[in-house]
């Protein structure tokens, strides 16, 4: 993975491993993989981050769920290689890919807890310090809108209107309108670190980028009414060919919404003017 991808799951991930000696190794599971054959990996929660060790390698997370990832070879050529994917509860699930002209299985459920899997803690659940929560208060008060992102779908409108920097934590907040009848519930609230698609399919290459704290009812939105979420993230820009790709999921309902944010985008934020004890 590219550097960007390690600095951002190294802040925002605690990664934890017990052995009787203090140390932990990870026996990766075997995988035949073949070009004339797709194979299934069906994993317990969502996929957050998946690594390619080889070009040769291909994958994609199946069109319409979160937790089923499709692996296959580009050709006969490639070399035995490794796999490596992150869900989102934290678990890394690790694999030793070889080609096999007719690989079996070609479904394989991933169990839940692996003896081979490490578990890893998000920051998000510790409190906030003071001066987080005044650059929050400050955030959500202040009239200084640097940018408006917006999209709209079934009458749920999703406007991006201020990118802040204070310390090394970025400040997004958010506008959410819900201009219908029926109340919003939000089923996922998610930000993942993306390729930008070319002509030609590629192994996908996501990590998704964990807040550390969000000030706002994530719960219901309710209607005609204009609801304020701020969310703090780890400060980053992006490289050529990435982009942050904002995604929401409505529960048990189709009004999702996606905004796709560029690195001039992150370039407006502003400072916050607090001073940094």
């Amino acid at each position: 993975m590219i550097s960007l991808q390690k600095k951002i799951l190294a802040s925002i991930l605690i990664v934890t491993a017990v052995s009787v000696n203090g140390q932990s190794e990870i026996t990766p599971r075997e995988l035949g993989v073949s070009e004339k054959m797709t194979t299934n990996l069906i994993f317990p929660q969502p996929i957050i981050s998946v690594d390619l060790g080889s070009a040769g390698l291909l994958a994609q997370r199946a069109e319409g769920v979160q937790n089923i990832l499709q692996v296959k070879a580009e050709g006969p050529s490639l070399e035995r290689t490794n796999l490596t994917v992150i869900t989102q509860d934290g678990t890394l699930h690790s694999f030793l890919v070889s080609y096999s002209e007719y690989a079996e299985p070609i479904n394989l459920s991933v169990q839940e807890r692996e003896p081979d899997s490490y578990r890893s803690m998000p920051n998000g659940r510790r409190v906030p310090t003071e001066q987080i929560k005044e650059a929050l208060e400050w955030t959500r008060s202040t009239d200084l809108t640097p940018l408006r992102l917006r999209r709209n779908s079934n009458g749920i409108s999703l406007s991006l209107d201020g990118i802040f920097i204070h310390g090394d934590r970025m400040y997004l907040r958010f506008r959410i309108y819900n201009d219908s009848h029926i109340p919003y519930q939000i089923d996922q609230f998610r930000f993942f670190l993306k390729e930008t698609r070319g002509t030609k399919r590629t192994a996908e290459q996501e990590v998704e980028i964990l807040p550390e704290f969000v000030d706002g009812d994530l719960e219901r939105f309710h209607e005609h009414v204009q609801h304020t979420l701020v969310f703090v993230l780890p400060s980053f820009t992006l490289p050529t060919g990435k982009h942050l790709s904002i995604e929401i999921m409505e529960l048990s309902g189709g009004r999702d919404l996606s905004q796709k944010v560029k690195n001039r985008h992150l370039l407006k934020a502003l400072p916050i003017p607090i001073r940094i004890k």
